[in-house]
C-alpha cells in the first residue's frame, strides 16, 4: 500500500510537472522549448521516480528492521530474570515486566499505576523513598536492600538498583532493577559480606602499593648495582692491566737475568692477574645479568651450539675435547645467554672430564618445555656437591685453582630468568649430566 501510494504521488508530479511547461514554456536563444528538451525532462523524471522507489524500498527494508528489533528488545525486556521497573518521581509504577511483577507478587496489568511502596514492607518504605529521592537528584546509579511484602511466608529480600533517566521531553523517569536476595541470604548478611569485602579490598590495595613500593625500591636497586658495576669493574681492570702490562715487560726483558724461582713467581703473578681479570668479567656479568632485559627471539639451538668450539679454542686444544650433538630445536630465548650456558657447561665438562673428554649435548621436548642435557664421560661428582657447584665460587672440585668458580653460578642465573630449572646427575666414575630446562613459552621470572 505504502509503495503505490508513493508511485502515484510521483506520477501526480511528472503530471504537474509537464503542465508546467507546456504553460510557461524554456526560453532558449529566443526560441521555444524542443521536444528533445522535454524528453529528456521526461526522462530525468522518470529516473528520480524510479530513485525515489528505490529509496522508499530501502526506508521499507529499514522500518521492518526497526519493528524487529524492537521486538527483540521488547523480549528481552520482558522475559528478563531481573525485574526491570519505570516509575515516577512519586514512585508510581509506570510499567515493569515479567519477574518485576513477580517480585511484587501481582500481574503486569494490575500492578501499573500502583505506588512502589505499597508492595514494600513497612519497615522499608523510608529507605525505599530515600532511595528514589536521592536517584532524581543524581545522575549516577543509586544502591538500596528492601523488603518486599509477602503473601506466604516471611519476606522477599531485594536489591535495588536505580538512575533517572529523561524520557519524553523533559520528563524524567526511574529505571530500577530489582534483585532477588531472599534465595541467597538475608539482606543482613549481605552487607556484613560487602563490609568484609571492603575491609579485604582495603588491605589488598595496601598490600598492592606496598609492592609496589618494592619494585621501585627493587628497580632503583638494580639501576645503582648496575651503575656500581660498571664503575668496579673500571675501577679494578686498570689496576690490573697495569699490572699484567708490568709483569709481562718484566718476563720479556729480564728472564734470561733471573733464576728459576724468579720467573715461576712471575708466571704465578702473570696467571693469577689474568684469573683475577677473568673474575671481574664474571663477576660484572653476573651482577649485571639480573637488570638487563631478555632479548627473546627465535634461536636455532643447533647453529648457536656449532659456534661454541671457536669460543673455547684453547680448552679444548689443551684438553682434546671431541663435542657431539644430536638434533636440537629452535626455541624462543635470549641468544647471548644460552649461548654462555652451553660455553659454561661444556667448558666445565673439558676440565673435568681428564683424559680424552667425550661431550655429548641432546634435547627433547618433554610437556611445555625443552629439556637440555650435556653428557660428559668424566670422574663424576659426589652426592654433597650436586646442588653446591651451582652457588658462587664453589668448584666441582675445590682443590681446582683454573677457572673463578663462577661458570655454573652464571649459567643457573640464566637459565633461571628464563623461567626453566638446572641440575646434574653423576655417578663417580661415570661421568655427569647436566641438565636444564627452557619453557616453550618463556615467561620471565624477573620482569
Amino acid at each position: 500500500m505504502k509503495r503505490a501510494k508513493v508511485g502515484g504521488n510521483l506520477n501526480d508530479l511528472k503530471r504537474r510537472a509537464l503542465r508546467e511547461v507546456n504553460k510557461q514554456p524554456m526560453e532558449e536563444e529566443g526560441g521555444t522549448l524542443s521536444q528533445e528538451e522535454v524528453r529528456r525532462i521526461i526522462h530525468d523524471l522518470r529516473t528520480h521516480e524510479i530513485e525515489l522507489r528505490m529509496q522508499n524500498d530501502e526506508l521499507l527494508r529499514t522500518q521492518e528492521k526497526l519493528v524487529e528489533e524492537r521486538n527483540q528488545f521488547s523480549d528481552l525486556y520482558d522475559f528478563a530474570p531481573v525485574g526491570y521497573l519505570a516509575l515516577d518521581a512519586k514512585g508510581v509504577i509506570q510499567k515493569t515486566n515479567h519477574a518485576g511483577a513477580a517480585l511484587l507478587q501481582a500481574f503486569r496489568s494490575t500492578c501499573l499505576g500502583k505506588p512502589f511502596s505499597a508492595y514494600v514492607s513497612r519497615d522499608s518504605v523510608e529507605t525505599f523513598f530515600l532511595h528514589l529521592r536521592q536517584t532524581f537528584e543524581s545522575d549516577t546509579v543509586q544502591q538500596c536492600e528492601i523488603k518486599l511484602k509477602n503473601r506466604g511466608e516471611g519476606l522477599v529480600y531485594v536489591l535495588v538498583e536505580s538512575v533517572c533517566w529523561p524520557q519524553d521531553g523533559n520528563e524524567r523517569v526511574c529505571r530500577t532493577a530489582l534483585i532477588d536476595l531472599t534465595a541467597l541470604k538475608p539482606a543482613e548478611e549481605i552487607r556484613f559480606a560487602n563490609e568484609r569485602l571492603v575491609l579485604a579490598i582495603s588491605d589488598q590495595e595496601a598490600v598492592e602499593s606496598q609492592l609496589r613500593r618494592n619494585l621501585s625500591e627493587l628497580s632503583l636497586s638494580n639501576d645503582e648495582l648496575e651503575q656500581f658495576a660498571y664503575v668496579a669493574s673500571h675501577d679494578l681492570r686498570e689496576p690490573l692491566r697495569n699490572i699484567s702490562t708490568s709483569l709481562s715487560i718484566l718476563e720479556k726483558r729480564y728472564k734470561p737475568r733471573l733464576d728459576d724461582d724468579a720467573n715461576r713467581l712471575v708466571g704465578y703473578a702473570i696467571q693469577s692477574a689474568a684469573t683475577m681479570t677473568a673474575l671481574i668479567d664474571d663477576l660484572l656479568q653476573y651482577a649485571l645479568s639480573g637488570a638487563a632485559v631478555l632479548q627473546l627471539e627465535e634461536v636455532d639451538c643447533a647453529a648457536l651450539l656449532d659456534s661454541i668450539p671457536a669460543l673455547l679454542r684453547k680448552t679444548i686444544k689443551e684438553t682434546g675435547a671431541v663435542i657431539t650433538r644430536g638434533p636440537l630445536p629452535t626455541i624462543t630465548a635470549d641468544r647471548g645467554q644460552l649461548a654462555r650456558v652451553f660455553q659454561n657447561l661444556i667448558h666445565n665438562a673439558s676440565k673435568f672430564s681428564g683424559d680424552s673428554p667425550r661431550i655429548h649435548v641432546s634435547a627433547r621436548k618433554q610437556d611445555a618445555e625443552w629439556r637440555f642435557a650435556v653428557t660428559d664421560n668424566g670422574r663424576g661428582i659426589t652426592p654433597e656437591n650436586r646442588e653446591s657447584i651451582f652457588a658462587l665460587f664453589k668448584r666441582v672440585d675445590q682443590r681446582e685453582n683454573s677457572g673463578t668458580g663462577m661458570g655454573l653460578a652464571i649459567a643457573k642465573k640464566f637459565v633461571d630468568r628464563h623461567g626453566g630449572k638446572i641440575w646434574v646427575e653423576s655417578e663417580i666414575g661415570e661421568g655427569s649430566t647436566f641438565y636444564f630446562t627452557i619453557p616453550v613459552t618463556v615467561l620471565p621470572r624477573d620482569q
